[in-house]
């Protein structure tokens, strides 16, 4: 059986706005990463992610595979991602 890869798409961050750690991104300061064109380990607010009371996390849940400027409807880093083939990711997009 051939694994389906499991894709998100979405608003990275929003030029302009606050984000949720209180930085103010800009524009001008992903420029340069942009035109790079390389992926990143896809993570949750940059943050590992609690699965257990107990303790357990995961850091990494999948790889942000491409990233594309756009103004709207909300102006910021449109992101492609693919989330990991494991059950913690199956559980993460039932959530979403």
């Amino acid at each position: 059986m051939t694994e389906q890869i499991r894709w998100i798409c979405g608003i990275a961050t929003i030029f302009g706005q606050r984000s949720h750690d209180g930085r103010i991104w800009r524009r001008e300061e992903f420029d340069g990463w942009l035109r790079l064109r390389m992926s990143v380990p896809l993570r949750l607010d940059h943050a590992p992610v609690a699965i257990e009371p107990s303790g357990m996390v995961i850091l990494d849940i999948g790889m942000a595979r491409r990233f594309c400027p756009v103004t709207a409807p909300v102006d910021g880093p449109l992101c492609l991602a693919e989330i990991d083939q494991d059950p913690w990711g199956a559980a993460l997009l039932e959530d979403l």
